[in-house]
């Protein structure tokens, strides 16, 4: 069974969807806070303190509470945004 392989169109060609190898894959936007532990290599409860704290920006939006992947990058990073 051959595996279909969906694509975008965008400015600079094709640009891959799910299941694409990992190089060709787009970096989101924001990630949700599971996803945000599993990046960072830390716990879920951690990730809410950074939150609760202001050391880690977050938005809610359509009730969802999301991380901007660039704050949580410049977070690990040990750069200010």
């Amino acid at each position: 069974m051959t595996r279909a392989r969906l694509t975008l169109q965008g400015e600079g060609g094709e640009i891959p969807h799910r299941g694409a190898p990992a190089e060709r894959r787009l970096t989101p936007i924001t990630i949700n806070v599971p996803d945000a532990a599993k990046i960072a290599g830390l716990g879920q409860s951690t990730i809410w303190q950074l939150i609760k704290d202001g050391k880690l920006d977050s938005r809610k939006v359509a009730g969802r509470r999301v991380i901007p992947y660039r704050a949580l990058q410049a977070l690990m990073l040990g750069e200010s945004e």
